[in-house]
């Protein structure tokens, strides 16, 4: 006789609720890592443009997550340290690195309130992770960190979304990834800030997560803020610390624009500071 079709196995589907999206980091690192090789082509040459360093160097980042940038500047050579204020991003990352063999420094702490082992040529934070800075006391407190993490002739590479507040509406991005027979997705709504007051310059992200294997289908919700920076409010802040912003460039790293015409940049974009003693 004929061998009857296998039927599907059952999906069984459990709802987590409401989590922290940081406490997830396989998760995270699954859904974020495509893309990651090319930044880091990116900050190469934002590196060999800007700096004035040459041969080995040394990159920083705060808020450094699962660490899923600075494992690939590793594998090309690059000497490498991290910091992140979530315990399990650090392990993940920890654990991540080593499975490759690679060495970077790694360790939990404030990006507001840190100082660094070593001085670095390039420090970068990306994907708008600055935002999570809840005031601009926050932002300088964590930018003299960095000025005093930087070797001379070091830049600091910030990713930044800036807001038009007159002109945001409620939007979403969708990503989906998949590892073996495991598949993620992120579906992200963005709530836009209701003006540029003190108080009400925060944009509210609800994130549905989703993690998909043959027999099992686990939902997350996951909800934070962001702060929003208008071009004149991201400018002023820096008025006010060690910085001054040179350049700004694409992921890729080419510019968009020089010192003279900064303020004319819009959207998501990599600004290149500098000391404003070495600008």
């Amino acid at each position: 006789m004929p061998r009857q079709a296998s039927r599907p196995r059952h999906r069984a589907v459990t709802d987590l609720g409401l989590v922290d999206w940081y406490q997830l980091p396989t998760w995270y690192d699954a859904i974020h890592r495509a893309g990651t090789a090319a930044e880091v082509t990116g900050l190469e040459r934002v590196a060999l443009t800007y700096t004035r360093s040459r041969g080995t160097m040394r990159w920083f980042e705060p808020a450094c997550g699962t660490g899923r940038y600075l494992r690939e500047a590793a594998s090309r050579g690059v000497a490498c340290a991290g910091l992140d204020l979530e315990p399990a991003m650090i392990d993940y990352a920890r654990a991540a690195a080593a499975r490759r063999g690679l060495t970077i420094e790694l360790r939990v702490g404030d990006m507001t309130d840190f100082r660094a082992r070593q001085p670095a040529d390039l420090a970068f934070c990306l994907v708008n992770s600055l935002r999570h800075l809840p005031s601009d006391r926050a932002l300088l407190d964590h930018l003299g960190c960095i000025e005093r993490a930087l070797k001379r002739g070091g830049v600091y590479i910030v990713g930044l979304n800036t807001t038009v507040f007159a002109g945001e509406t409620e939007s979403e991005d969708v990503w989906d990834a998949t590892h073996g027979r495991t598949e993620y997705r992120q579906i992200a709504t963005y709530l836009p800030s209701e003006g540029p007051g003190t108080r009400d310059r925060f944009e509210t992200v609800i994130n549905h997560l989703v993690r998909r294997t043959p027999t099992a289908e686990i939902h997350a919700d996951n909800t934070y803020q962001l702060r929003c920076y208008s071009m004149p409010q991201w400018l002023d802040v820096l008025r006010r610390s060690p910085f001054d912003a040179v350049a700004a460039t694409d992921e890729d790293g080419n510019e968009v624009a020089t010192q003279r015409d900064i303020a004319d940049v819009w959207g998501y974009a990599w600004f290149v500071l500098r000391r404003r003693n070495e600008a």
